[in-house]
């Protein structure tokens, strides 16, 4: 992936996001699917007789850097550049 390669080289290309991500490893029609988290919290269901009740959020902690903008145009003009021997 060559911005990935880009923002390796210069990460000021990039904008990044501590996110928790996971991998879904249970669903039938989602297993593999990759999911960032981008409020780092999730819902605390509590069994109350016969149904949950969201009583609040939790934190969870990041584990990524999850680039969520790129300065497209930096980008090409140093792509170009190396492509070019520059």
């Amino acid at each position: 992936d060559p911005v990935a390669v880009g923002v390796a080289v210069d990460p000021s290309i990039a904008t990044t996001q501590n996110m928790r991500v996971d991998v879904e490893t249970r669903g039938e029609f989602t297993r593999g699917e990759t999911v960032a988290n981008r409020h780092n919290t999730v819902e605390r269901n509590v069994l109350h007789g016969d149904r949950y009740i969201i009583e609040g959020l939790d934190r969870v902690q990041p584990n990524a850097k999850v680039c969520v903008d790129v300065k497209a145009d930096r980008f090409l003009e140093m792509f170009v550049s190396r492509i070019k021997g520059k």
